[in-house]
């Protein structure tokens, strides 16, 4: 094992791969080195030279886990905090053992997705070093098909390094934050070009002059922010309780008892949507009629409109029902528009992929939630405006906000509880998607966080109001309609799916040309 470690220092090709590694997890949120995302995949191109599927397979399984280790080892201490109850040996050590455990799960998982992109890269490099130019097709298709399934996990796109670059992703209308995956990766492949062939001035200037024009193109397609028409005022609240004071029973009434005063102060400011974050009503609300009367009464009394996150139970019995993470919004008129349900879920986390089939091993219980997952795109009425809510980890899925406007949504609400990933970079990375949302659909976007970060995005990506982590307070700011529908939002992921059918194509072709040559 020692041996083993010494060796990502002193061979090669695995010090190449874990410099890539190293240079991008320093381009995601917090740190502020997206830029060196352009040039990130340059030491794993190099140590793809000359290797077969098998070797490429491994090479990029081990840069996969370890930009799972520098990039998101926050999954530890959110499932340090989501296991409380799990006291096998002892509490602190019995969380400690299974954040660990399920980090190191996770690891593995997440790391097939880049062992998958490298070894198919090496199938096509391995022909030819013109092939080289296969890797932003590779990549692109990975990166969707990451989207997919109940195991879909697109947390760290490799667009969302450069999340801090507003005016180099205002493409992102155009094809979403997957296609800036395929001009990062693109620039990686003409900057290699360049480099290999800085001796022959005729081929390595083409990739030299290709990649200064995609920036050129990039900052041409940049208007810079228009004036946007708003009309609807909101207060985002946000109420900033431990997860020991949510989520404890006795502590219910003073939950919603400080987010009574916290509405009550943004109603009198003249908040016209009030919005609560994810399971600030920690219970089943259905199954609490106090707090849902007292709720639904706090909207009749200030004549306003209150969307509350909380848990949701359904079924016409306790043997068959299904427990959903959702969200109510109660009206001026006391009435309770239909709940929305979380419909993309935490694998592993608040739901066991396909569980459904996994009869009795399903009821192994490691602090994992076993919530059903939703069916259908609802859209909240308000009088400015409809709307869509994405839940905590729903940020991540560009298709889903797609849905939502397609749906007829003129702006966009996100609610969410990161106070699991603790005072690490989990948050900042969670709170650098909304600008792609924004921009992708050309959309407003209201988030309200439980602990932070809470703010406003405009359709050009910039926040407004951004608060603190771990501070008890109210964001106020106004917001508007949708004015069209982007290129993106009417067509969907169209370049990541030529992406993967030009992928499946040469890899036919090359299992063809294999098949001949025997």
């Amino acid at each position: 094992m020692i041996g083993y470690f010494k060796s990502l220092f002193t061979e090669r090709d695995k010090l190449l791969a874990l410099t890539s590694a190293l240079l991008l997890s320093t381009g995601f949120a917090p740190l502020p080195f997206g830029f060196l995302a352009f040039v990130c995949l340059i030491p794993l191109i190099v140590a793809c030279d000359k290797k077969n599927f098998k070797d490429g397979f491994k090479l990029g399984y081990l840069f996969g886990f370890e930009l799972t280790v520098f990039s998101l080892y926050w999954v530890a201490a959110f499932t340090f905090n989501s296991t409380k109850d799990i006291n096998f040996i002892h509490p602190v050590f019995s969380e400690a053992v299974l954040g660990i455990l399920a980090f190191l799960a996770m690891a593995v998982l997440h790391s097939i997705f880049y062992a998958a992109i490298v070894g198919l890269f090496c199938i096509f490099y391995k022909r030819s070093r013109f092939f080289m130019f296969a890797l932003p097709l590779v990549w692109t298709s990975v990166e969707y098909l990451r989207t997919l399934s109940q195991f879909a996990f697109p947390w760290a796109n490799l667009s969302y390094t450069q999340s801090y670059y507003l005016p180099l992703i205002q493409s992102a209308d155009l094809w979403g934050d997957i296609g800036i995956s395929f001009w990062i990766v693109l620039i990686n492949v003409l900057l290699y070009a360049a480099y290999v062939h800085r001796k022959k001035i005729t081929l390595a200037v083409p990739s030299l002059v290709l990649t200064v024009l995609i920036f050129i193109g990039a900052l041409i397609y940049d208007d810079g922010p228009p004036e946007y028409k708003t009309d609807l005022k909101v207060a985002l609240i946000q109420g900033n309780f431990t997860l020991k004071e949510k989520w404890t029973p006795d502590n219910r009434y003073r939950n919603i008892e400080v987010y009574d005063s916290l509405t009550r102060v943004a109603d009198s400011a003249g908040a016209e949507l009030i919005i609560w974050p994810e399971t600030s009503a920690p219970m089943y609300l259905s199954y609490q009629p106090k707090y849902y009367h007292w709720i639904r009464s706090m909207g009749v009394d200030l004549d306003n409109y209150i969307l509350v996150g909380s848990l949701i139970a359904e079924g016409s019995s306790r043997s068959e029902e299904l427990h959903f993470n959702g969200c109510y919004q109660f009206t001026p008129r006391g009435q309770v528009q239909q709940p929305y349900r979380k419909s993309r879920l935490v694998p592993f986390s608040e739901r066991v992929p396909y569980s459904e089939y996994l009869g009795p091993i399903n009821k192994i219980q490691l602090g994992q939630s076993n919530f059903a997952i939703g069916d259908s795109v609802l859209v909240f009425e308000h009088p400015k405006g409809e709307y869509g809510v994405l839940i905590c980890f729903e940020l991540a899925f560009s298709d889903l906000v797609r849905d939502f406007v397609n749906s007829g949504a003129d702006f966009m609400v996100t609610i969410t509880n990161d106070t699991w990933f603790g005072e690490t970079s989990g948050p900042y990375q969670h709170m650098q998607m909304a600008p792609f949302r924004a921009i992708e659909a050309r959309t407003w976007l209201a988030r309200s966080a439980n602990s932070g970060f809470s703010f406003i995005t405009d359709p050009y990506g910039r926040k407004t109001g951004r608060t603190n982590l771990y501070e008890r307070t109210i964001v106020y700011g106004e917001i508007g309609g949708i004015t069209e529908k982007t290129f993106f939002v009417r067509h969907g992921q169209w370049l990541p799916q030529i992406c993967l059918g030009l992928t499946f194509l040469f890899l036919f072709c090359s299992l063809i040309v294999k098949i001949f040559k025997r």
